[in-house]
């Protein structure tokens, strides 16, 4: 598989992942559970949420490290 593409793919299911917290969290707050319940799970969500974003962060930073090794290596 082609790196530029795994790499593609990589950032749309990170991003994907976001999107998913993202989602629960509103389910969360909008939902007609008790406040204790309803905080209990936002507090939830919002760690996976932390989590997903920290991973896509992760990546596209070692993303950007790959790539500026590689351009370094081209120039010699």
């Amino acid at each position: 598989m082609e790196t530029n593409r795994f790499m593609q793919i990589m950032v749309m299911e990170l991003t994907s992942d976001i999107l998913k917290a993202e989602a629960a969290l509103e389910k969360t707050i909008n939902s007609d559970v008790s406040l204790e319940s309803k905080i209990s799970e936002a507090k939830h969500q919002l760690s996976n949420l932390l989590l997903a974003e920290n991973k896509l962060a992760k990546f596209n930073s070692m993303f950007r490290s790959e790539e500026t090794q590689t351009q370094n290596n081209n120039k010699n």
